[in-house]
């Protein structure tokens, strides 16, 4: 059986490229308000340390919820860490 007609495949690579676009400019708007929001959580702490602490632990969880939902987050067999170096 042959593949998809290469013009659908090309409809679908062009369709990935403008949603890889969209989510690059969303992440880049993300990012410029997110030194404003760490600094008001820094001064409305008044420890920054404990703020950054507060950040890095909420992006560890988004990251850990990211990777349980779509399953690409699990623990390496024993044999495998066994076996490293």
């Amino acid at each position: 059986m042959a593949g998809p007609c290469p013009s659908v495949a090309r409809g679908r690579l062009a369709m990935v490229a403008w949603l890889l676009y969209l989510f690059a400019a969303l992440a880049g708007a993300i990012n410029t308000a997110l030194g404003g929001s760490n600094a008001t959580l820094s001064e409305g702490l008044a420890q920054p340390i404990t703020a950054g602490l507060i950040v890095q632990a909420v992006a560890v969880a988004a990251l850990v919820a990211t990777g349980l939902l779509h399953g690409g987050m699990g623990w390496p067999a024993v044999g495998r860490v066994v076996a490293l170096p």
